[in-house]
């Protein structure tokens, strides 16, 4: 299949190509579901986003690909749009000092902007949660502090912050120049606060860091605009999606109620509320995040995820259980080793991994429960491997290890295999065992059908032939340098990066010797070379070695002259 360019799929993509961003990159370099991350600019506020490349696009009725917009502009709608809800912004609205225009913003958005006060024009920087204010179903513009001061000379002062919200030493900031108990709870006196929610710290006015409670009358501290926002959210989706609880009663089987801090009739289907659970069926205690924890099966139903310890899932019913429906998966189950499961507690349909033993063969086997169990065309479950012993199979085969090599059992590691015996594999086995040679005795761990494939040149399994026997590679105490002539062995020099024990005598490799009757170091092919030889080229007085063979050595006399 042709790979589709993403400037073909999407005709307008270079009108919105970030090329500053993307560097040298350039659209017809990125096929259409590529998935390396681009820049893109937004179609409506321009705003440049980094995402992967199938996600930057998406067709439209007409099949014609279009840049989607990024998800500030994704989330602004008529009931939630700064324009549309509150529309006299633009007469205030300083276009040359914002980032945006106002048509960019929700209503609620904490972002601060460049307004003019409505009453005398002075300029402020504010955010628009703080800037706009609903009375009587319509949306005002704020006045300025002095604005406010001046039309309002004897505004109602309620009281201190300290009489009204009596804990508020807890949240209080050493930053702050006045106590809680010398400002006004609807004071515009900046405060410094921290959030009672996440404790992050808050620079804000007084008059916009407590709400009074309509039913008690009582003041509380207000979140910080992301906790706010946070909870906002999930009342919205309570309120949209429904509870959790009402789609699927099985969780509260699940829900550990004395660890979680938030109660099972507030959590959403999709909620990232990382929550504490215990399995019903072996009793451990893990965490999840809701919407990881619950997903809609085939028919429908939502319900949560198998037991991540022991494979317990609410999918089934206790009348369904493997031991019902496979009276023979009794002989099956290890007791012992599966403890304290038992074969009652799941379906045929779990994902734990336990632990059986074939009572024909006596074969360990651990596998997922529903890899063990098989219906039949009349709906009767039964096991699987029940008369398919791999291991019987083996023994049977034309290609049985014994059968095709009977050496193998000088060559297999009784000691290190265990209970496994060469007559219960086939040649082509991926299973990994332990040989040893029994001339050498070297060791190896390796699959059997890699130890069994034949070389090409002598057309005897690899096994068989071994590299240490056959003198083409080294085994300190059996064949190398240092076992077949130590002699030799004692002229190797230390400055050689192996050792005489990691060579073999008959490589062709040049190395270092320290000659034993000069003391010169050379250099010489190691079969080349035997014990007592003229290989030293000083001896030879080929070479000069100052101290041994040099003019001022053999005649001082005439070195003098």
């Amino acid at each position: 299949m042709n790979k589709i360019l993403l400037t073909d799929a999407v005709p307008d993509i270079e009108k919105y190509w970030d090329y500053e961003a993307n560097e040298s990159k350039k659209p017809s370099d990125f096929g259409a579901s590529s998935s390396e991350k681009v820049w893109t600019k937004c179609p409506i506020c321009g705003t440049s986003v980094r995402r992967n490349v199938r996600f930057t696009w998406e067709k439209d009725e007409n099949g014609v690909g279009h840049v989607i917009h990024c998800r500030t502009c994704g989330k602004r709608n008529n009931n939630n749009s700064l324009v549309v809800l509150f529309p006299d912004i633009k007469k205030y609205w300083i276009y040359e000092k914002n980032e945006h225009d106002p048509e960019y913003y929700s209503i609620s958005s904490g972002k601060k902007v460049y307004t003019r006060c409505p009453s005398c024009g002075e300029e402020r920087y504010i955010a628009i949660s703080d800037l706009i204010v609903k009375r009587n179903d319509r949306y005002e513009l704020t006045q300025c502090i002095d604005c406010s001061l001046t039309l309002n000379p004897r505004r109602n002062v309620i009281g201190f912050i300290a009489k009204n919200y009596p804990d508020i030493d807890k949240y209080w900031d050493d930053k702050n120049v006045s106590k809680p108990d010398e400002i006004a709870l609807n004071s515009q006196e900046m405060i410094f606060i921290h959030c009672p929610t996440c404790d992050k710290l808050v620079k804000r006015r007084a008059l916009n860091s407590f709400r009074r409670d309509d039913q008690t009358g009582i003041y509380m501290l207000l979140d910080c605009h992301k906790c706010a926002a946070q909870k906002a959210g999930k009342i919205r989706g309570l309120n949209q999606s429904g509870a959790l609880i009402d789609k699927c009663p099985e969780i509260e089987e699940w829900w550990d109620a004395e660890n979680n801090t938030i109660a099972l009739k507030n959590i959403t289907r999709g909620s990232h509320y990382e929550a504490q659970l215990k399995c019903p069926a072996c009793h451990s205690s893990f965490s999840r995040q809701i919407h990881s924890f619950v997903s809609t099966k085939r028919d429908g139903r939502l319900l949560p995820v198998a037991c991540p310890e022991c494979g317990y899932s609410s999918t089934g019913y206790p009348e369904d259980n493997i031991l019902k429906l496979c009276p023979e998966i009794e002989q099956w189950w290890d007791y012992e080793a599966n403890s304290p499961y038992r074969p009652e507690q799941f379906t045929k349909g779990s994902q734990f991994k336990a632990h059986f033993i074939c009572p024909d063969c006596g074969m360990h086997l651990y596998a997922g429960i529903h890899s063990l169990m098989i219906s039949d065309e009349n709906g009767k479950l039964h096991i699987r491997h029940k008369g398919n012993c791999l291991k019987y199979r083996s023994m049977e085969s034309d290609n049985n290890l014994v059968k095709q090599y009977p050496q193998i059992k000088e060559w297999w590691d009784y000691e290190k295999n265990g209970k496994a015996l060469p007559e219960e594999f086939t040649i082509h086995s991926g299973k990994r065992m332990h040989f040893i040679c029994p001339s050498c005795e070297t060791k190896s761990y390796r699959r059997i059908a890699d130890a069994f494939a034949i070389e090409a040149n002598s057309g005897e399994p690899i096994l068989f032939n071994c590299p240490y026997c056959r003198n083409k590679k080294a085994l300190a105490g059996y064949n190398s340098l240092l076992d077949t002539n130590p002699e030799l062995a004692k002229e190797w020099s230390d400055s050689n990066v192996l050792k005489a024990s990691e060579v073999l005598p008959t490589s062709s490799s040049r190395v270092q010797w320290v000659c034993p009757t000069c003391r010169g170091e050379y250099s010489a092919i190691i079969r080349g070379r035997k014990v007592g030889d003229d290989a030293c080229p000083y001896c030879r007085n080929d070479k000069l070695l100052p101290g041994y063979n040099s003019l001022l050595d053999t005649n001082p006399e005439l070195a003098k002259e």
